[in-house]
């Protein structure tokens, strides 16, 4: 079984043993409200075992407030649990996370023996213990939060409405770039 010297030698390679990912497992740190947040890990210290996985809103004081206290005192936004781990430690399947994510700043957070109680170990595994683990962000080519992406008529509609305080948008009243960009996003061009 490993131990928290693992978690120490990933540290300084600069890589958290579960991380907020793409389908693929690879690591992804911004997701838009219309897509899907995925898991994926490596080399944790249980093996042969399904494990619980948290989203929790950012929090960076893990360490001094929250060790052994249990995981639903935290108000846990999401709890999935029976996540599979193989024999070396790593996720079986890259899993999903979060489908209908909401615009703001989150943790992911493991619980290794499924016994509900935040510990050392765990903490020293999360995605991005001393900072944020992913950041979700309101997609800026869908103004409208109807999904569609490309091409949408509706939403460089709705950007002009917002240039000219037809509609009130965040203060975005006759900001040039942001019909520049809506243009973008209409005829999708990267942006």
């Amino acid at each position: 079984m490993k131990t928290q010297s693992y978690y120490l030698k990933c540290e300084k390679l600069g890589v958290d043993p579960i991380w907020a990912s793409d389908s693929n497992g690879d690591p992804k740190d911004i997701f838009y409200t219309n897509e899907i947040v995925y898991v994926n890990g490596t080399g944790l210290p249980v093996n042969n075992t399904n494990i619980t996985l948290y989203i929790f809103s950012d929090f960076n004081d893990w360490n001094n407030s929250r060790l052994n206290g249990n995981f639903n005192d935290w108000n846990p936004i999401a709890v999935i649990p029976n996540t599979y781990i193989d024999i070396n430690g790593n996720f079986i399947n890259v899993a999903i996370l979060w489908g209908d994510p909401y615009v703001g700043d989150y943790d992911v957070v493991v619980d290794l023996n499924n016994d509900g109680v935040v510990q050392k170990d765990e903490v020293e595994g999360m995605d991005a213990q001393d900072d944020k683990g992913f950041e979700v962000a309101k997609n800026v080519c869908d103004p409208n939060n109807d999904g569609i992406i490309i091409h949408d008529y509706n939403d460089l509609m709705t950007t002009y409405k917002c240039f000219l305080g037809i509609k009130n948008c965040d203060n975005y009243y006759q900001d040039w770039n942001l019909i520049k960009q809506g243009y973008q996003c209409f005829i999708r061009n990267d942006i």
